[in-house]
Formats: C-alpha cells, sequence, structure tokens
C-alpha cells in the first residue's frame, strides 16, 4: 500500500516517506525469507531452493531499480516497460523450471520411500510364506 500512496500522492514529503518505507519493507520481507530459506538447510535440496530465494531477491531488487530509475527520469517509460516485460518473462520461465525440477525431485524421492517400503513388506510376506 505504500507504493501505493506513493504514487497518488501530491505531497512530496509524503511521497518520500512512502517510497523508504517500501524499500525498508523490501529488504525486512528479503531477510525473512533468507533467515526462513537458511533454517531448512538439513534439506536434500537446500542449496537448489535457497539459490531460488536468492534469485528471487534479485530479480525484485531489479524490479525496484527499474521502478526508481524510471521514477528519476534516468530511463523513459518504453525502456522502463521493456525492462518489467524481459524480468518478468525470465523471472517467470526460470522459477517455473526450477520449481518443476523440485518439486518432480522430491516426487520421485517420495515414490522411492514407497518402493523401498513395498520391497521391504514383500521380503517379509515371502519370509512369512516361507516358513509357514
Amino acid at each position: 500500500w505504500a507504493a501505493w500512496v506513493m504514487e497518488v500522492t501530491l505531497s512530496t514529503s509524503v511521497r518520500w516517506s512512502m517510497m523508504f518505507l517500501s524499500l525498508a519493507g523490501s529488504v525486512v520481507v528479503s531477510a525473512d525469507q533468507l533467515k526462513l530459506a537458511y533454517d531448512n538447510r538439513g534439506d536434500e535440496l537446500f542449496y537448489w531452493k535457497f539459490a531460488i530465494v536468492i534469485y528471487e531477491i534479485i530479480a525484485f531488487t531489479l524490479y525496484g531499480s527499474f521502478f526508481l530509475l524510471g521514477r528519476f527520469g534516468l530511463v523513459g517509460s518504453i525502456s522502463e516497460q521493456c525492462l518489467y516485460a524481459y524480468t518478468d518473462a525470465t523471472v517467470k520461465v526460470f522459477q517455473g523450471a526450477l520449481i518443476a525440477m523440485l518439486r518432480s525431485r522430491e516426487d520421485l524421492g517420495m515414490i522411492r520411500g514407497w518402493w523401498l517400503a513395498a520391497l521391504s513388506a514383500t521380503k517379509d510376506l515371502e519370509y512369512l510364506i516361507s516358513r509357514a
């Protein structure tokens, strides 16, 4: 909401205050995501998941940078929109591919666990039948 207020207000002091509040919020959220990710460092796929968080933080930092470049008149509106579009496309494709890879890897691990449990049950059943 702070970014919205920043865009619609006529007051320069409110605009600057809301911009710094938005940036501070972004830093706090990024730090929280890093801590949550780091707390799960025992996970088999930790490095891949942590890499996604780092990539997301970099992408959101780029969004903020594009926004500030546009607001300070350092790039034109068409260039700003092109930067947003490029970042949107790459974030969606890259993160989508990584998340799909991670999910399939986790699913395969779960299926392997089921297979090992079924194999163990089969051996137990065969042993019981042979002793009967």
